[in-house]
């Protein structure tokens, strides 16, 4: 008899243990459809061939870079970029390419890239004047300085 008792009672806690994960799921669900995206609407970047084009109208030099979020050497090169953007804001154009990104095929293919982190400098009629993967600070400072010239 203890032992239908002690079998009813496994059954109870697996039963409350297959609730449980089920609610989490469905809530988990919830939660995702009416969370928020951040790149959908007006948040979402426009594909970089459009900033790009916008920038070469404005007649501003650009900083063409090509990166990806699970990207170590991407995540390590955005930090830099971050320190170096308010220095040259409104005299060049910084225009991050997500290669993940399927709006953003024609480009990663029109300036063949292979891997990732990859920059282009531009300069202000809209010819690439340099390329390089991953660069110190230094020395991308250095390099947009020469292209304002």
């Amino acid at each position: 008899m203890t032992e239908f008792k002690e079998a009813a009672r496994n059954g109870k806690t697996a039963r409350i243990v297959i609730l449980t994960v089920v609610l989490i799921a469905v809530a988990a669900i919830l939660a995702l459809k009416f969370m928020p995206n951040p790149y959908q609407g007006e948040n979402r970047p426009q594909p970089g061939s459009v900033r790009l084009a916008e920038a070469t109208a404005a007649g501003l030099p650009v900083i063409l870079i090509f990166s990806s979020a699970g990207c170590p050497a991407c995540v390590e090169f955005d930090k830099i970029l971050q320190r170096v953007m308010p220095d040259y804001q409104g005299r060049v154009a910084f225009i991050k390419v997500n290669v993940a990104d399927k709006r953003e095929t024609e480009l990663v293919r029109q300036y063949q890239i292979r891997y990732v982190p990859t920059l282009f400098l531009i300069d202000k009629d809209g010819k690439p004047r340099a390329h390089a993967g991953f660069v110190e600070e230094e020395v991308l400072r250095q390099a947009i300085d020469k292209l304002l010239l």
